[in-house]
Protein backbone atom coordinates (compact mmCIF):
# COMPACT_ATOMS: atom_id res chain seq x y z
CA UNK A 1 0.00 0.00 0.00
CA UNK A 2 1.50 3.28 -0.81
CA UNK A 3 1.91 6.19 1.49
CA UNK A 4 -0.87 8.47 -0.13
CA UNK A 5 -3.60 5.92 0.50
CA UNK A 6 -2.15 5.29 3.88
CA UNK A 7 -2.55 8.65 5.33
CA UNK A 8 -5.77 8.95 3.36
CA UNK A 9 -7.23 5.61 4.91
CA UNK A 10 -5.66 7.29 8.61
CA UNK A 11 -7.04 11.17 8.36
CA UNK A 12 -11.20 9.62 8.37
CA UNK A 13 -13.51 12.06 8.88
CA UNK A 14 -13.84 10.06 12.23
CA UNK A 15 -10.96 11.72 13.55
CA UNK A 16 -11.26 14.98 12.47
CA UNK A 17 -14.58 14.82 14.38
CA UNK A 18 -12.02 13.79 17.32
CA UNK A 19 -10.28 16.76 16.24
CA UNK A 20 -13.20 19.05 16.59
CA UNK A 21 -14.14 17.82 19.86
CA UNK A 22 -10.56 18.52 21.13
CA UNK A 23 -10.26 21.85 19.49
CA UNK A 24 -13.44 22.65 21.25
CA UNK A 25 -12.47 21.45 24.55
CA UNK A 26 -8.97 23.62 24.57
CA UNK A 27 -11.35 26.35 23.39
CA UNK A 28 -13.70 25.84 26.42
CA UNK A 29 -10.88 25.58 28.67
CA UNK A 30 -8.81 28.32 27.84
CA UNK A 31 -12.14 30.58 27.91
CA UNK A 32 -13.02 29.68 31.05
CA UNK A 33 -9.79 29.99 32.29
CA UNK A 34 -9.60 26.20 33.24
CA UNK A 35 -12.83 25.66 35.24
CA UNK A 36 -15.37 24.99 33.00
CA UNK A 37 -18.79 22.78 34.35
CA UNK A 38 -18.80 18.99 34.36
CA UNK A 39 -21.52 19.20 31.65
CA UNK A 40 -18.99 20.43 29.63
CA UNK A 41 -16.61 18.13 30.67
CA UNK A 42 -19.36 15.15 30.36
CA UNK A 43 -19.97 15.97 26.86
CA UNK A 44 -16.66 16.30 26.10
CA UNK A 45 -15.52 12.80 27.42
CA UNK A 46 -18.72 11.34 25.39
CA UNK A 47 -17.96 12.90 22.05
CA UNK A 48 -14.23 11.75 22.21
CA UNK A 49 -15.55 7.68 23.51
CA UNK A 50 -17.98 7.93 20.19
CA UNK A 51 -15.83 9.24 18.15
CA UNK A 52 -12.93 6.57 18.88
CA UNK A 53 -15.67 3.98 18.42
CA UNK A 54 -16.74 5.42 15.50
CA UNK A 55 -12.88 5.49 14.47
CA UNK A 56 -12.59 1.92 14.99
CA UNK A 57 -15.66 0.57 13.21
CA UNK A 58 -15.35 3.06 10.30
CA UNK A 59 -11.62 1.90 9.91
CA UNK A 60 -11.77 -1.56 10.36
CA UNK A 61 -14.62 -1.39 7.34
CA UNK A 62 -11.90 0.78 5.18
CA UNK A 63 -9.20 -1.53 5.93
CA UNK A 64 -11.11 -4.58 5.84
CA UNK A 65 -10.09 -5.38 9.17
CA UNK A 66 -12.43 -8.32 10.73
CA UNK A 67 -13.33 -7.34 14.01
CA UNK A 68 -14.05 -9.91 16.73
CA UNK A 69 -17.31 -9.65 18.11
CA UNK A 70 -15.86 -8.87 21.93
CA UNK A 71 -14.09 -5.49 20.31
CA UNK A 72 -17.66 -3.81 20.42
CA UNK A 73 -17.84 -4.72 24.40
CA UNK A 74 -14.19 -3.47 24.99
CA UNK A 75 -15.01 -0.04 23.61
CA UNK A 76 -17.70 0.46 25.57
CA UNK A 77 -16.25 -0.46 28.86
CA UNK A 78 -12.70 0.96 27.92
CA UNK A 79 -12.30 3.30 24.68
CA UNK A 80 -8.75 3.56 25.36
CA UNK A 81 -6.93 0.44 25.62
CA UNK A 82 -8.73 -1.14 22.63
CA UNK A 83 -8.09 1.35 20.56
CA UNK A 84 -4.62 1.75 20.56
CA UNK A 85 -4.72 -2.60 20.20
CA UNK A 86 -6.60 -2.27 17.28
CA UNK A 87 -4.43 0.42 15.94
CA UNK A 88 -1.02 -2.05 15.94
CA UNK A 89 -3.22 -4.83 14.94
CA UNK A 90 -4.70 -3.30 12.16
CA UNK A 91 -1.11 -1.61 10.92
CA UNK A 92 1.81 -3.32 12.82
CA UNK A 93 4.34 -0.66 12.70
CA UNK A 94 2.92 1.71 10.49
CA UNK A 95 0.49 2.25 13.39
CA UNK A 96 3.62 4.06 14.98
CA UNK A 97 3.90 6.37 12.33
CA UNK A 98 -0.43 7.31 12.73
CA UNK A 99 -0.13 7.52 16.15
CA UNK A 100 2.73 9.80 15.92
CA UNK A 101 0.77 11.99 13.12
CA UNK A 102 -2.61 11.93 15.27
CA UNK A 103 -0.76 13.21 17.73
CA UNK A 104 1.35 15.89 16.18
CA UNK A 105 -2.49 17.28 14.63
CA UNK A 106 -3.84 17.31 18.40
CA UNK A 107 -0.59 18.98 19.57
CA UNK A 108 -1.17 21.87 16.55
CA UNK A 109 -4.95 21.78 17.24
CA UNK A 110 -3.85 22.87 21.20
CA UNK A 111 -1.13 25.66 19.85
CA UNK A 112 -3.65 27.05 17.42
CA UNK A 113 -6.48 27.73 19.85
CA UNK A 114 -4.02 28.59 22.47
CA UNK A 115 -2.92 31.19 20.05
CA UNK A 116 -6.22 32.08 19.04
CA UNK A 117 -8.18 32.62 22.62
Amino acid sequence: MDIARRLRLDFSPAFWAMVAIWGMSEFCFEYSGGDYPWSVDTAIALGIQFCLLWWVWSDSVRRRYALMPVWGTWMVLDVGTPSLVYLFASRGWWGLVTLLLYGGVFTLTSILIRLLV
